[in-house]
């Protein structure tokens, strides 16, 4: 399969053609079945007062001037600190 193509396997007219038709129109189908399920389960966990997405950082972990600083210094500077 890998060596080369497949003789009559595609072709632009007659049953390749209606073969790749009905093969992409599946797949759009299965997309739109896909984009409607996770609409739905975001609004069901938005009425719940679920939200996705990364949680709200903590002041410890915020980048702060002192720790902004503390990651731009040199990296000889870094292996003497620890």
């Amino acid at each position: 399969m890998l060596a080369g193509p497949l003789p009559g396997i595609y072709k632009p007219s007659g049953p390749g053609r209606i073969l790749f038709g009905f093969f992409a129109a599946m797949a759009e189908t299965e997309r739109e079945s896909i984009r409607e399920a996770t609409l739905e389960g975001l609004d069901s966990a938005a009425r719940k007062g679920k939200h996705g997405g990364r949680p709200p950082s903590s002041p410890a972990t915020c980048c702060t001037p002192c720790s902004a600083a503390g990651r731009t210094a040199s990296p000889s500077n870094r292996s003497a600190r620890t």
